[in-house]
């Protein structure tokens, strides 16, 4: 919130880069909790992997934690460093971030009967949306493309974000399927 309100692009960047990094620790933590901390047994599976002698089942916890949204906005996060200040280049995180949020709360506030009501009036609601939310994030990484694009016509360009971004979407769109939604309709719409 203090990115929006203030007017000294200094203190912006500051507060933007603030933003990344706790949203960049945040992803951590979760990805950590959801799939555990690797280990040397983890590399000798990717090793093996990469070599092309794993089996699925050895494989198994790597493509979960290659399907986890949280993963990709782990990798996310940290390119935002390198890019100028700008709201729109965290609606995604902000998106994802409040779905996040809003279901450890639901969890935390359903322990207690005091709390359960709070839960009801706001957590259940952005719970119940999170389908719409993600698709919006589908939206937001499409609107970030265009964005950026018509970036590298102004002072503002960012060339490695763009390259970077690029990765990381084609690499959202072969396994998220609210992202290959997003810009399916994208290019839907483009072609009529």
């Amino acid at each position: 919130v203090m990115f929006l309100l203030t007017s000294d692009p200094h203190q912006s960047r500051f507060l933007f880069m603030r933003a990344t990094l706790a949203a960049t620790v945040s992803y951590f933590l979760t990805a950590v909790a959801r799939h555990g901390m690797p280990d040397m047994g983890t590399f000798k599976v990717m090793w093996k992997a990469f070599r092309g002698q794993a089996t699925q089942a050895d494989t198994r916890g790597i493509f979960n934690f290659a399907q986890d949204d949280n993963t990709h906005y782990l990798f996310y996060c940290p390119i935002l460093i390198s890019c100028t200040p700008s709201l729109v280049l965290l609606m995604p995180v902000i998106l994802s971030s409040a779905v996040t949020a809003s279901q450890r709360g639901k969890r935390l506030a359903d322990m207690s009967v005091v709390t359960r009501k709070l839960s009801e009036m706001t957590f259940d609601k952005v719970v119940a949306r999170e389908a719409q939310l993600k698709q919006m994030c589908g939206n937001a990484e499409v609107l970030i493309l265009i964005f950026m694009v018509v970036e590298l016509f102004t002072p503002r360009r960012n060339l490695l974000f763009l390259i970077l971004y690029l990765q990381l979407i084609k690499v959202r769109m072969l396994i998220n399927p609210d992202s290959k939604a997003a810009w399916t309709n994208a290019a839907q719409k483009c072609d009529s």
